[in-house]
């Protein structure tokens, strides 16, 4: 399953083996309590705002999880939740849509594990394709090129309408008037 990835990854994968971390379905709280702050954190390291208003992921999920559409997962070390993931299912393509990695996560190489079980959910729901979306940076390219993916090229857009301000102030005056 893992074969295509690079020695770095499969030593990544060996080493959280031993170490007995775990990865497996993840429960409903466990996405409350972290996926949006975790989501969130390489904007804010990055000094930029926050991608994610506070309690987006849980409304995804609870408004896909019961259709299936959703499948949250964990990585797991002595049941202390290190990572999460929600992966979307649309046909016969999985799609890693978003991850959230604590900073123990992070040091274990918890992204890396979530794709291997990525590619083994995808297999065990007859899924043709896992989908990494795609590479906002030259680091992420290079990451998901380590797990032997291979990049298409796609076109991606991010549109905001003038009518819904920006600023923190407004907001909660837009909110209303919608």
């Amino acid at each position: 399953m893992t074969a295509s990835f690079d020695r770095t990854q499969r030593k990544h994968l060996r080493r959280a083996e031993r170490a007995g971390i775990v990865t497996g379905p993840a429960t409903r709280d466990e996405i409350a309590e972290h996926m949006t702050a975790w989501a969130n954190a390489p904007f804010l390291r990055q000094g930029r705002a926050p991608g994610w208003p506070e309690g987006t992921h849980l409304a995804i999920y609870d408004a896909l999880a019961p259709s299936g559409a959703v499948l949250a997962r964990a990585v797991r070390r002595d049941g202390e939740v290190l990572a999460l993931t929600l992966n979307l299912r649309a046909g016969e393509r999985l799609i890693a849509w978003e991850m959230g990695l604590s900073e123990a996560g992070r040091q274990v190489g918890a992204s890396a594990l979530l794709a291997a079980d990525g590619l083994q959910l995808a297999r065990k729901l007859g899924c043709t394709t896992f989908d990494l979306l795609t590479c906002p940076t030259p680091g992420i390219a290079t990451f998901k090129r380590s797990l032997g993916a291979e990049l298409q090229p796609r076109t991606v857009a991010q549109w905001t309408s003038a009518a819904v301000p920006t600023m923190p102030w407004a907001q909660p005056a837009m909110q209303r008037a919608f």
